[in-house]
């Protein structure tokens, strides 16, 4: 049985996100997508791009992630989550913020948690270039929750 690391290698593309209890709009997201390469990731879109390193523990349920920003305006911070990997969609709830961390896939407000659905590849940014060039309008993807934070809002983890 692969390990979740060897899932996760490749790019992911941001499909929803909620922070706090408010869902962002798909506008928002642009291109927003995280690269895994070996235990180093890089989430660009929305502006800015963050990279570090990520250290997976799958044996708690649910389980663990904490990523840790070499690189890019959270350098030095350190995010703590949850994570659920099924497939080609890997769900995700992290702290944006302080020491905790989440034990539910939830983001409601006040809670510091950005809750984000991703998706392996570029299928919403090819799905967003097929509606320009034909004019037609795609519906909007289900919300996702992330929580706020008083640092910058990145496009997966920060916020």
């Amino acid at each position: 049985m692969p390990q979740d690391l060897d899932q996760l290698q490749g790019t992911w593309t941001v499909k929803s996100m909620k922070i706090e209890g408010q869902a962002m709009a798909e506008e928002m997201l642009g291109e927003a997508r995280i690269d895994i390469a070996g235990n180093r990731f890089t989430s660009t879109g929305m502006g800015a791009v963050y990279e570090g390193t990520l250290e997976l523990d799958a044996a708690h349920k649910p389980a663990r992630i904490d990523m840790k920003f070499d690189s890019g305006p959270e350098k030095g911070n350190i995010n703590l989550g949850i994570y659920e990997l099924k497939g080609d969609s890997w769900k995700l709830c992290l702290a944006t913020s302080g020491g905790v961390r989440p034990t539910k896939f939830a983001a409601p407000t006040g809670s510091g948690f950005a809750l984000e659905t991703l998706v392996r590849g570029n299928a919403v940014a090819a799905g967003k270039t097929k509606a320009r060039a034909t004019g037609k309008s795609t519906p909007a993807p289900p919300p996702a929750e992330r929580s706020p934070s008083s640092r910058a809002n990145g496009p997966c983890f920060p916020g």
